[in-house]
């Protein structure tokens, strides 16, 4: 099966594609060809011709964009990984898979849009992309499913991946989600306050881990979740969860609770106290300086 992968570069330079490929350069653009491309690999089943890539382009540090051939149906294991000058990616309709770690950690990346026929997706494949703003997925994904940028399944009752450069200070969890996936806040270092709905009964290990920001948690079940994975607000400022009144127990995990009834993506006076400590401190600089 003949292939042609188009890579825009932010300068001018030879890669090494492997053998049998033809590579030239046309303005900034690198256009590859042929039928084969360094460390993909061609699987059949059922008669029809796969192409993946598996670690093909990692840490390219000079990649910008890219756009992939209607051949292609895979992405593999870290194909992408460390491409931090990568700032977009159109996954399009003929991909059916991404695989682990596929773009962990593009940097530069801001917005991934997920085409309709995407069934897989690896572990950690957004994986600390710093600046991603959004995870959008086309509406007619059987498999996946997006809100507000948020990446869920199809049903929206496994929220998946927050994406961590959003500038959201607060985030309400909607009520459909049943599991906080593993990891799927990490490092969202702008949220100061995150309302988890009385529908979640089970959260994933490290699902809150250093998010250095969040001071406000707030969770609306009355019940115990007796899922609650590892350190799931590792490296962060909570050490106690706002609860209803009737809430029928002493502790979140490990966690002390106030029996508050407060709700913190509507009432975030918590997320407020380090602003207001750091006004404060400026203030007092500025006098001892004048």
């Amino acid at each position: 099966m003949f292939m042609l992968l188009f890579i825009t570069l932010t300068l001018s330079k030879s890669y090494d594609c492997g053998t049998d490929v033809d590579c030239t350069m046309n303005g900034v653009t690198l256009i590859v060809s042929g039928r084969w491309v360094r460390k993909y690999r061609r699987d059949y089943n059922r008669r029809r011709s796969y192409i993946h890539w598996e670690d093909s382009f990692s840490n390219c540090k000079f990649l910008t964009k890219i756009a992939i051939s209607t051949s292609v149906t895979s992405i593999g294991n870290s194909a992408f990984y460390s491409c931090t000058s990568l700032s977009s990616i159109d996954i399009s309709n003929n991909i059916i898979s991404i695989g682990d770690y596929a773009f962990e950690p593009c940097t530069s990346l801001t917005k991934v849009n997920i085409g309709n026929s995407v069934s897989t997706i690896g572990e950690y494949a957004f994986y600390n992309c710093m600046s991603l703003t959004s995870i959008d997925v086309d509406t007619s994904n059987p498999s996946y499913s997006s809100l507000d940028g948020v990446l869920y399944n199809k049903d929206k009752t496994l929220l998946i991946q927050y994406p961590i450069g959003n500038s959201r200070t607060s985030y309400s969890i909607p009520p459909s989600v049943t599991v906080i996936g593993e990891s799927a806040f990490w490092h969202c270092t702008s949220l100061t306050s995150i309302n988890i709905p009385d529908s979640v009964t089970e959260i994933d290990d490290f699902a809150f881990e250093s998010c250095i920001t969040l001071t406000c948690v707030s969770y609306e079940g009355t019940k115990e979740i007796t899922n609650i994975g590892k350190e799931i607000f590792g490296f962060s400022s909570i050490n106690s969860i706002h609860v209803p009144d009737n809430y029928e127990k002493d502790t979140f995990a490990t966690y002390k609770i106030i029996k508050d009834n407060k709700i913190c993506d509507k009432d975030n006076t918590d997320g407020a106290e380090p602003k207001m400590i750091t006004t404060i401190i400026a203030c007092l600089l500025v006098l001892i300086i004048f």
